[in-house]
């Protein structure tokens, strides 16, 4: 039986984005529900300074209403939320508690990592990202490997997860 998340309801809501850049910029990672429409989107406590495209290596699992990324070599696709430094400690107080993480007397569900991100499969690294990976080393019954794909010829394969309502891996093809 799979841990349930909190805040997964239908309460999505659009967050601006400050305009303001700050040169103390950190910068999280978010593959599944913490991701734009996903329905822990609003869990987020201050406004990123912006949101990008963003790749990691890793392997990621589908757990039905959730995902779970382990290390492993594929790309996978997500977002990059920068987050100004005055609200990093409290971004991420915040975001441990939703992912799990670090409560005392109960077992991780979620450990968090810096990992090197990137713009695109291949290329350089453009800097570190926190990311949640998935705490314990046994993934449950029913967990599905998300294989990663080219989405168009030029791509190189990577692995996302589209499941914002429920079933559903990837997203249909065009």
């Amino acid at each position: 039986m799979l841990p349930q998340i909190r805040g997964c309801a239908d309460n999505v809501r659009e967050l601006p984005i400050e305009e303001d850049l700050a040169l103390d910029v950190h910068s999280i990672f978010a593959y599944g529900t913490l991701k734009r429409g996903g329905c822990r989107e609003h869990v987020w406590p201050f406004r990123p300074l912006r949101i990008e495209q963003g790749f990691v290596r890793g392997t990621l699992f589908d757990l039905g209403p959730y995902p779970a990324l382990t290390e492993g070599m594929d790309w996978i696709r997500g977002e990059i939320w920068r987050i100004a430094h005055r609200h990093w400690v409290d971004t991420l107080a915040v975001l441990d508690a939703e992912e799990g993480y670090g409560l005392s007397g109960e077992p991780d569900l979620y450990t968090r990592r810096a990992v090197p991100w990137h713009a695109a499969p291949g290329s350089a690294a453009m800097g570190v990202a926190q990311v949640y990976l998935w705490a314990d080393q046994r993934l449950p019954s029913g967990a599905k490997r998300i294989v990663p794909r080219s989405w168009r010829e030029e791509d190189a394969p990577f692995a996302v997860w589209h499941n914002f309502v429920g079933g559903l891996s990837m997203p249909p093809r065009e």
